[in-house]
């Protein structure tokens, strides 16, 4: 069922720079479906949590899951204390940003500035998390920010939930600026638009838009119309028009009368829901020293930067030689660009004493694979290894999605890829993490392969709206484009045969 059928029942149903300081002490709590980390007191720590959980219930709940399920893998999230220690992890990041989402190969986490009753930055971006995790499909760009814009709005405190509250920046810039043609909201990428005010203009208006369906259930019925025909290939101003039975001039009007209309919220007791669990932990000095620089790592390091950071990890590491976490990371950044031979010797003492270490036989893999690939015959033994310490890791932890990526790498190096088992094993490394879109990528490019394109459009079209990255999108439609192209030639050879 898709995100909007799920909530309209759900709704019926409720009518670092480089020079940086070290880090402070730093706190772990965990709860079915999230880890937090934060340096600050552990009790405003545990009411993050909490809070986290609780909207993770209400968006359940409205989306008609099982609100005492869990997923498959509980999403990180880092929490700061200003905007200095953001840029441990983020060196660009100017004083506006409050946080950040991450999904890539490495890892899968959220990092934002602590703001007591204020979490909007990360609820946004859970939103998204949570669209990807549970309904992951084509739609348009105005509606994944929509959608994410309504719910990341939400308050939450320890008593109850609201959803659907406004918000001050996106209200101003309706209520001042000039409107974009809705034409241009339903039809057009934000990378489209020219100037920082059309980009603000189009959030606000897709939020506007969303709340607008999701205040009615007969609107919201509408909304999974129109998002039906959308797949069908209907074009998105006819598609919202046969929908909704309103011409784009008369819904334009009804937006801006809705915009000065009291907006419709929804709320959830606390009681309602599940009370969650919570364990709370203090981690090592070395952990807190270069739990950010590890964050710092899975971004990828500008050439320009490398020798400062590997220097500043090696320093901090230094001073925790017999800490675990430190090596590891000591390990990841010598590996990356430092001493490959200082790192898979610091992984194999790690192994010695402990060999069902996940970490430390994946990064063994990993520099494996990368002697493999450099290899001019292939280098047939050393990918032998990378596999034996991915099925060895993949014993310990089947759930880790980033050991299945790196045995489709090893894979790929077979004149026999791609084959069922592969094709099941990406699936698999997809489900646990459907927000990575390599993964969606590889497992299309499989798909493809094998001449199954349906499944292949199928992966593609979530990233091919997507509006944090336009490279991402443009590259989804791309590949699309020539999944139908093949898809319709195999067609047209079927017809052929079976004509003669």
């Amino acid at each position: 069922m898709s995100i909007l059928r799920r909530v309209a029942a759900g709704v019926a149903l409720a009518a670092l720079s480089p020079a940086g300081p070290a880090s402070a002490e730093w706190r772990r709590a965990e709860t079915p479906r999230f880890i937090v980390y934060s340096d600050g007191d552990a009790r405003s720590l545990a009411e993050a949590a909490q809070e986290l959980e609780l909207y993770d219930s209400a968006l359940r709940f409205m989306h008609g899951l099982d609100v005492n399920a869990a997923p498959a893998r509980k999403l990180s999230i880092y929490l700061v204390g200003d905007t200095a220690t953001l840029r441990e992890v983020a060196p660009g990041a100017s004083e506006m940003i409050r946080g950040f989402y991450r999904a890539g190969d490495e890892d899968i986490y959220a990092i934002a500035i602590r703001e007591r009753r204020n979490m909007r930055t990360l609820l946004h971006e859970y939103a998204h998390h949570f669209m990807l995790q549970n309904f992951a499909t084509g739609y348009p760009a105005w509606l994944v920010e929509g959608y994410a814009e309504y719910f990341g709005t939400a308050e939450v405190d320890s008593r109850q939930i609201t959803i659907g509250m406004a918000d001050a920046n996106r209200q101003a810039w309706l209520g001042s600026a000039n409107w974009l043609p809705l034409r241009d909201i339903l039809t057009r990428h934000p990378s489209e638009f020219r100037t920082g005010e059309q980009v603000s203009q189009f959030y606000g208006q897709s939020w506007m838009l969303t709340h607008w369906f999701m205040s009615s259930p007969d609107r919201l019925l509408q909304l999974v119309v129109y998002a039906d025909y959308l797949r069908g290939g209907m074009d998105p101003v006819e598609a919202l028009e046969a929908a909704t039975g309103m011409s784009l001039s008369e819904l334009e009007r009804a937006q801006r009368a809705y915009a000065g209309q009291r907006l419709a919220l929804k709320r959830f007791s606390a009681t309602q829901f599940p009370q969650p669990s919570l364990e709370m932990t203090t981690l090592s000095p070395g952990a807190s020293d270069l739990l950010l620089m590890n964050l710092r790592l899975s971004g990828g390091i500008a050439e320009a930067d490398r020798a400062g950071v590997l220097n500043l990890i090696r320093t901090r590491a230094g001073a925790h030689p017999d800490d675990p976490f430190a090596r590891t990371v000591l390990a990841r950044a010598e590996a990356a660009f430092g001493d490959a031979a200082a790192a898979e010797a610091l992984m194999q003492t790690r192994l010695h004493t402990h060999p069902d270490d996940v970490d430390a036989l994946l990064l063994l893999a990993r520099l494996r694979l990368k002697a493999a690939e450099e290899a001019v015959d292939r280098g047939l033994a050393p990918a032998r290894e990378a596999r034996a310490y991915l099925v060895q890791a993949y014993e310990v932890d089947p759930e880790r999605y980033q050991t299945l990526q790196a045995l489709d790498d090893v894979r790929r190096m077979s004149s026999t890829y791609p084959t069922d088992n592969d094709i099941e094993r990406l699936l698999i490394a997809h489900d646990l993490a459907p927000q990575v879109s390599s993964i969606r990528f590889a497992a299309a490019q499989a798909h493809v392969m094998r001449g199954e394109y349906a499944e292949a459009i199928r992966l593609l079209e979530p990233l091919a709206g997507d509006p944090h990255s336009v490279a991402t999108a443009e590259a989804a439609r791309a590949m699309i484009e020539r999944a139908r192209s093949r898809q319709d030639s195999a067609h047209e050879q079927e017809a052929t045969s079976s004509g003669e």
